[in-house]
Formats: C-alpha cells, structure tokens, sequence
C-alpha cells in the first residue's frame, strides 16, 4: 500500500486536504479522498488521531453536516 497525503493552506483559516491511496492488492484503481479544514473563530488546529475518529461513522456525517468534511 502507497498513501500521499497532501495538505496545502489556501488562506489564514483554510487547509484542504488531499489521500491518495493506491494498493494493486486491494483496488482496482487509486482511491482518492478529499476534505477542507476550516479553523473556527475561538479554536486552535489540533493533532487529527484517527484511531478514535475514524471508527465512529456518526462523527463522520456530523462533519458532513456542518460542512466540515465532504463525501466524493
């Protein structure tokens, strides 16, 4: 497995986010996942760790709900 992770900052409160991820064992083509990160008035960026966000479908769609993560 091959994963390229590409932050890159486009004004002072926005970062999008872009994964890559290619696997010829696992996928028929490269899966690509992209997301904007908004710093919010009042808050700080923090370190993300995925073992405790990523297993939580529900916190997933409340971050598609405020517009914070998008699905493709």
């Amino acid at each position: 497995m091959h994963v390229v992770e590409r932050f890159t900052r486009v004004d002072y409160n926005t970062i999008n986010y872009e994964a890559t991820v290619e696997d010829p064992k696992a996928l028929t083509k490269p899966w690509k996942v992209t997301s904007k990160l908004m710093l919010r008035p009042g808050t700080r960026l923090q370190e993300y760790v995925c073992e405790e966000n990523n297993q939580d479908p529900a916190q997933m769609e409340r971050l598609i709900k405020e517009g914070v993560a998008t699905r493709k």
